[in-house]
Formats: structure tokens, sequence, C-alpha cells
């Protein structure tokens, strides 16, 4: 059964993408999910949940009315009402059903009527540090509200893994601790989330744009072999691992992608590896050694072929 799977990155500023939501969409897309990544106010998401059922709505009602242009206009009317930008909407209408379907969905906003029909049925939110608390609490407190059952709303991240007791009990929400490295923490699958490849399409879906943005992101070790008494990594990554291999990574973003201008490796402790060369020969290997160029992809090409990947598999 399709699932409507909400990814939420709290509004912090931040430098880098989060990596854990694009592997969970790659994870719900394998699964055929419907999956959506939203950072933003919550102001802005609650219109947006409003406007979907609202041109839904009038697309079955006025199918000749190209709706989704008048998106701003509608917004207007839907976020500060008023009898002017009403009978602007209805010089492209006349039929009754409209009128009524813009005053329904005008009420429907004003009154949070979204939260009472909540449309997702998992939610999953990441944190960063500690210092952007009071962000990631609200946030966690608000979009819980948009998911049809309180159980299937998660939390995970560095913040989830320092404090997770402060975070359940400002929120009510138990978050997960460390990796999804196990299989069947989610769903009773044997899928491990923390191995999938990153789905960089979720990045087109928000405004933001991260400062490191064009990168192949990842890990070739995780953990540390120390454990210092200050530092949260033996938290998150408890195990150390010396060698995760990269290639196959690389190529699977290269092909549903395109080629990417920089790699960053986010290890805690790579030096310590005893596969260190084997690690430095991988990285050459992938195409990172001196005096290489980079060559931009064909963006508008990567994008048909996904577009036509996604309606393939929409209909198998």
């Amino acid at each position: 059964m399709k699932r409507k799977i909400l990814l939420i990155e709290p509004n912090y500023k931040n430098k880098y993408p989060p990596l854990s939501l694009m592997k969970l969409a790659t994870y719900h897309r394998m699964l055929g999910d419907e999956v959506v990544f939203y950072k933003g106010t919550d102001k802005d998401f609650a219109i947006n949940e409003t406007m979907k059922l609202l041109l839904e709505n009038l697309n079955n009602n006025e199918p000749t009315v190209r709706w989704n242009t008048l998106w701003d206009e509608l917004v207007e009317y839907i976020t500060k009402g008023g009898q002017q930008k009403l009978d602007s909407l209805l010089k492209y209408s006349q039929y009754p059903l409209v009128k009524r379907t813009l005053e329904a969905y005008r009420k429907y906003f004003h009154q949070k009527k979204y939260l009472q029909y909540p449309q997702w049925d998992r939610v999953c939110i990441t944190t960063l540090f500690t210092f952007y608390w009071q962000k990631t609490v609200d946030a966690i407190n608000y979009y819980k509200q948009f998911c049809k059952d309180e159980s299937q709303v998660f939390v995970g991240g560095i913040a989830a893994s320092v404090v997770p007791e402060e975070i359940e009990k400002e929120t009510g929400i138990k978050p997960i601790v460390g990796l999804l490295d196990k299989g069947g923490e989610l769903d009773d699958n044997d899928i491990i989330i923390e191995q999938l490849p990153l789905d960089y399409s979720i990045l087109e879906e928000i405004d933001y744009v991260y400062p490191e943005h064009d990168g192949y992101y990842g890990y070739m070790t995780r953990g540390c072999v120390n454990h210092c008494a200050f530092c949260v990594v033996p938290k998150l990554e408890p195990e150390y691992k010396s060698h995760i291999p990269l290639l196959n990574r690389i190529q699977d973003t290269r092909e549903r992608f395109g080629e990417k201008r920089h790699l960053l490796l986010l290890d805690n402790n790579v030096f310590a590896s005893k596969d260190f060369d084997a690690i430095i020969d991988e990285i050459k290997e992938v195409g990172f050694i001196k005096g290489a160029k980079y060559v931009a992809p064909n963006y508008y090409e990567i994008a048909i072929r996904n577009l036509r990947n996604n309606l393939e598999l929409e209909y198998k």
C-alpha cells in the first residue's frame, strides 16, 4: 500500500543537506511510497497543505481553468480574504461550485482544519545541534500534528541522540538514538537504511539553498577509536568501522543525479583506520585525483530521465 511520507528538517540554517533524510527518501521510494521533503516556516507549510487540496478540488470542479497558474492569487485570497480578491478569481469561472470551494477552503485554512484531517502516514524529523533547541522542539511539536498516527512520527539525528530524554519530555516522541544501521527499525524488512544511496532530488523540492550543495556526501569510516568524555560520537556511532566502500554510491549518484563538483567525507576519525591506504586509493579511483577537471552534467537530460523512470515505476 502506497504511503504518504513527510520528511522534515527544522527551519535552522545549516551548511550541509540532511543526509539521513536523503537516505530515508531513497528507502521509502524503494517501497513505492510518496515522499515529500520540507524545510521552511510553519505557516508556509499550512498554506501549502491547504492549497494542494484546493487545487485538486478546483481542477475537478472546473478543469477548463488552469488553476495552477493562479497560485499567488489563490494564496492571497485564502490567507487574506476580501470580496475584491474573490471576485477577481471568479472572473475565471462563474460556476457556483467554484465560489463555494474557494470560500470553504478559506475557512479550512483559518480554522486549521488541516490539523483535524491529517494527510500523512509517516513523518520523519531530523535534528542537528542542541543550540537549535527551540526551533527543533517547535518543529517536532508542530509537524507531528500532521501525521495520522503519532506512533508513526520518527525523530532522529544528533540532538535526538545526545538528549533523547529531554526531547521526549518536550514532545512526547521517543527519539531514535544513533544510526539506522540494523534493518527493521521502521518497517518489517531487513533493509539497512544507513547503507542506502542518497536521494538528491529532494533538495530540489525546497527554496533553501545549502552553502555546500554540489558534492558527493558520505562516510568512508564510522565512529572513532577514542571515547572522549566530551564527545557525542560514541553515542551516535558506537562501533568503529574502518572502511565503508564508496565506489558504488558514487556511481549511483552519477547515474541518477549527474556529476558533482566536490567529494565531502564527513568521517569523525579517518586517520585511525587500518584501511587508510585503501580509502585513499578508492578516492582516486572515483576520479578525485590531482589535475582532475569537473565537467557539469546536462541537468535537463537528467531531470527528463528521472521523470521517465519515476513514471515507469508508478505504472509497474
